[in-house]
């Protein structure tokens, strides 16, 4: 799962730190991607076809799309034949 040049050229701890980096940085990018596409959609989409809308309603619908999309991440990341290499690749 390591690249075999990180193996040969890092100690265990620095290996470990940049497995940590690279997870974080994939946890930020996906949370901004759910936030920005739950607010799209229902900025755009949703609320024009919602009459009398509130602010209240809105936000309930944002907290259900973010749950939607939370959930079709981890479906996506327990799929066996998905790598995590090759999805981020598709992006």
């Amino acid at each position: 799962m390591i690249p075999a040049l990180l193996k040969t050229a890092l100690p265990d701890l620095l290996i470990g730190l940049v497995i940590v980096l690279v997870l974080s940085a994939s946890m930020s990018t996906l949370s901004s991607l759910v936030l920005n596409s739950s607010s799209t959609l229902t900025i755009d989409l949703i609320q024009p076809n919602i009459k009398n809308c509130s602010e209240k309603k809105e936000v309930i619908i944002m907290r259900v799309l973010i749950a939607a999309f939370l959930i079709i991440s981890v479906l996506i990341a327990f799929h066996k034949n998905a790598s995590i290499s090759t999805l981020m690749s598709y992006s």
